[in-house]
């Protein structure tokens, strides 16, 4: 277990600097002034899925990441890593909380 917790120490490290691509997107929409709605009329992704993907409800799909950057001037690619490590640090995250459960117990 000793190489977990130091992946689990690295992985907090990184993740210092990042966070969940539906806050970005979230706040792009503010830095630009538009509304969820707006961005669902320019990208035919409907608001409730917006609103589940900022609220980490859901991952985008990587033409829903594509549409909101081409929107958005945002990178898709960079977008999609960002929700890759979100998710791999939630992972992480949930097996870290497991494992010192267990050890506790």
């Amino acid at each position: 277990m000793k190489d977990f917790h130091i992946q689990k120490t690295m992985a907090k490290r990184k993740a210092i600097n990042e966070y969940p691509v539906g806050q970005y997107i979230l706040d792009a929409l503010k830095e630009r002034g538009m509304s969820q709605a707006e961005l669902a009329a320019k990208t035919t992704v409907s608001t409730p899925v917006i609103n589940d993907i900022i609220k980490c409800r859901r991952p985008a799909s990587a033409i829903q990441l594509v549409k909101f950057g081409l929107v958005l001037g945002l990178d898709a690619i960079e977008m999609g890593r960002m929700q890759s490590d979100y998710e791999i640090m939630q992972v992480i995250n949930t097996l870290f909380e497991k494992n010192e459960e267990t050890e506790q117990s």
